[in-house]
């Protein structure tokens, strides 16, 4: 039996060719433009990481971190939580993150919790979102 797609029948050599396409790491996988297309990684719920966190791109944690952390953005969910030293462009919260945090936007969710020594550039708190400690608005370039 035959597998067609639009461009008719296909053979064993293009399905080969489109598994190696699909196997490739985030960083090879490139969109028309050229640039370099990098995946988020992730911290899954149940995981705990305790070091040092340096990257261009961007970290989901759904369980613990806790650390140094240098990130182009960071996503804390609602199971997930970030203590230590903290920057990154854009930090998402809905669950908690707490150390000296310093950030270009800062969103923080309706049931989420931020404490410390927290500098920001723009700040979004959503209704049942608490921030407390030293908290101070950086100006915006």
């Amino acid at each position: 039996m035959a597998i067609f797609s639009k461009g008719g029948p296909r053979d064993k050599e293009d399905d080969t060719r489109d598994g190696q396409e699909a196997l490739l790491a985030p960083e090879e996988q490139t969109p028309s433009n050229g640039a370099l297309q990098h995946k988020p990684s992730v911290i899954s719920e149940g995981f705990s990481f305790v070091g040092e966190v340096n990257a261009t791109g961007s970290l989901s944690v759904e369980g613990r971190l806790s650390g140094t952390i240098n990130l182009s953005a960071l996503n804390i969910t609602a199971s997930g939580s970030v203590e230590g030293i903290v920057n990154s462009a854009i930090i998402n919260v809905k669950g908690k993150l707490s150390g000296t945090v310093s950030c270009g936007d800062l969103i923080i969710g309706g049931r989420a919790t931020v404490s410390g020594k927290i500098t920001y550039k723009k700040l979004t708190i959503q209704k049942g979102g608490v921030i407390m400690g030293e908290i101070k608005q950086l100006p915006a370039n």
